[in-house]
C-alpha cells in the first residue's frame, strides 16, 4: 500500500523525475504516509474485512517531508486506526 497525491492517482503523471528531487520539502510532494495522501485506505481495508481478506498486504514508504522514524510512526497509527 502506498499513499500519494489526489491527482497522481494511478501513477505519477507529471515531468521526469530524477532521484533527489521530489519529496524534499512540503512544496514537492508526490508520496505521503498512509492516511496523508488521497487513497482512501478506511475504505479500501473495509472492503478487505468484508470479503475476508487473507493475503498479504506491505506498506512502502518512499522519501517524505518528515524523517524515517517520523513517517513510521504516522503509517502505523493510521494502519491500527483503519482496522479497529
Amino acid at each position: 500500500m502506498k499513499d500519494t497525491a489526489p491527482e497522481n492517482r494511478g501513477g505519477y503523471k507529471g515531468p521526469s523525475l530524477r532521484p533527489g528531487t521530489y519529496n524534499t520539502s512540503d512544496k514537492d510532494l508526490i508520496f505521503f504516509e498512509l492516511g496523508k495522501g488521497g487513497v482512501d485506505f478506511p475504505a479500501i481495508l473495509s472492503h478487505l474485512n468484508q470479503i475476508k481478506w487473507k493475503g498479504w498486504m506491505t506498506v512502502e514508504l518512499d522519501r517524505t517531508a518528515t524523517t524515517s522514524k517520523n513517517s513510521s510512526r504516522i503509517t502505523s497509527n493510521t494502519w491500527k486506526t483503519c482496522w479497529s
